[in-house]
C-alpha cells in the first residue's frame, strides 16, 4: 500500500503547493481504511525546537 510513497524527503514549496490537496485527499483515504480493518499506527514527529513539528501535527489531526 505504501511503495509508491516512498519519494525525496525534499519538495518544492512549489510542487507541495500544486499537491497538496491530492495528498491530503490520498492520506485522509489511507487513515480511513486502516480506520475500517482496526489497524494500529504508531507515527513518530521528531525535530529540533521551531522545526514545524507542531505544523505536522495539526496537518495530520
Amino acid at each position: 500500500m505504501f511503495e509508491d510513497s516512498a519519494t525525496s524527503p525534499k519538495v518544492s514549496k512549489q510542487e507541495f503547493a500544486t499537491r497538496e490537496s491530492e495528498l491530503r485527499n490520498r492520506l485522509l483515504k489511507v487513515q480511513r481504511r486502516l480506520r475500517e480493518t482496526n489497524f494500529p499506527v504508531l507515527i513518530l514527529i521528531s525535530g529540533v525546537e521551531g522545526a514545524g513539528k507542531g505544523s505536522v501535527v495539526n496537518r495530520l489531526n
